[in-house]
């Protein structure tokens, strides 16, 4: 059976179980390989060419944006950002997308709080007991960082910079199967726990 985009729903027997487990195995094992994850810092000052050479083990895929005519090579799957310490991965935020290096460069330098979104949550959770003027500011019904003023886009800022001097990244590709990459990152989270996602919605 087919929804009306045509896409398949997904018996929820083992073998669901069985694929899930097996995504959140590789996730694991890239963060554990030294030759399959990077420093953030690193990938951050790659272009779009040498970023995809970097992942040369891993399939792309060719992605065009309605609002642009060129196609380019893209990654579709789960990501994830962890610190290492002590040789143990402590796996921080987990995210899917359907263009991973323009979401890695969002979570690192965008500008929109739907871009850098676990930037700004922990800028918000930082702020929560520490100054309430900011947590006034942040609460307001507001999208582009800059209209919340300096502070805020520091404070912001101040997060992405951690994100880029603490974490590693790797992801894993899910190509054509949208809902299996919506199972996955609510799998992925809790069985690898990622400390910084909520599923908390409006």
């Amino acid at each position: 059976m087919k929804n009306f985009k045509e896409e398949l729903f997904i018996p929820t027997d083992d073998r669901l179980w069985k694929n899930l487990a097996a995504i959140a195995d590789q996730l694991r094992d890239q963060m554990l390989d030294e030759k399959k994850h990077f420093h953030v810092s690193e990938l951050a000052t790659l272009g779009r060419r040498a970023f995809i050479a970097k992942w040369h083990f891993l399939e792309t895929y060719t992605w065009k944006n309605r609002q642009e005519s060129k196609k380019k090579d893209e990654f579709c799957g789960i990501y994830a950002f962890a610190e290492k310490k002590d040789g143990k991965v402590n796996f921080l935020y987990i995210g899917i997308s359907r263009t991973i290096i323009q979401r890695f460069s969002q979570h690192h330098k965008g500008k929109l709080t739907n871009q850098a979104t676990w930037a700004w949550l922990m800028a918000k959770e930082d702020a929560k007991e520490k100054d309430n003027s900011f947590w006034e500011q942040v609460m307001l019904p507001k999208k582009r960082l800059e209209t919340y003023g300096t502070e805020v886009v520091n404070k912001i800022g101040l997060m992405q910079n951690i994100i880029k001097d603490n974490c590693y990244f790797t992801f894993v590709p899910i190509k054509d199967d949208h809902m299996l990459m919506h199972f996955a990152e609510v799998y992925c989270v809790n069985h690898l726990e990622a400390y910084w996602n909520t599923f908390v919605t409006h």
